[in-house]
């Protein structure tokens, strides 16, 4: 663990060393995105898009990676409780434990879901590696936003990733599962 945590340090006074009050500003605008209003908002607006074009095979999956993942994600908060690195400032307003990241986690989950109705429905393969490419990259600094605001430990973003990536894969097969039915 002191080889993480030492990754961890230098990765995030590294950070401190880049801000700038332009960074600061792009970096809280990325970290919006991931803000669970953002991602609830979206998720209700997308869930009434898809009722509205009868996709409802859309509909448990959309459920399942969002709302299960705010579940997941509160529970493994919790049980895990891990502090907030307070080695240098945060540049953002937080509350509760730090891994797995929330952000990093949810925006994974609701923008990998995405991905993955987007790569159904668009037909264009031009296009659709456009969007997939432009999504993750969006959810890569969404993570990074939090990393770079001194809220969140790297190894919590990093972890939010990977569990919001397996947390979208359970999701989809267990929608499928319920399709089916």
């Amino acid at each position: 663990m002191n080889f993480i945590y030492q990754i961890d340090t230098f990765i995030l006074l590294a950070m401190e060393k880049i801000r700038s009050p332009f960074l600061n500003g792009i970096m809280t605008g990325f970290t919006w995105l991931g803000n669970w209003e953002v991602i609830l908002a979206a998720s209700i607006a997308l869930g009434i898009f898809f009722w509205k074009k009868k996709k409802y095979n859309y509909l448990p999956a959309i459920f399942l990676a969002v709302a299960g993942g705010e579940l997941i994600g509160k529970i493994l908060k919790y049980v895990i409780a891990r502090q907030r690195p307070e080695i240098i400032s945060h540049l953002a307003e937080t509350n509760g434990f730090s891994f797995p990241s929330g952000h990093s986690f949810m925006a994974t989950c609701f923008y990998g879901f995405l991905i993955w109705v987007l790569s159904k429905e668009i037909k264009n393969e031009l296009a659709k590696k456009t969007v997939i490419i432009f999504i993750l990259f969006l959810i890569l600094v969404i993570g990074f936003s939090r990393i770079y605001l001194g809220v969140h430990w790297p190894g919590d973003v990093l972890g939010g990733f990977v569990l919001g990536v397996a947390w979208v894969a359970v999701a989809i097969k267990l929608s499928s599962a319920i399709m089916r039915e």
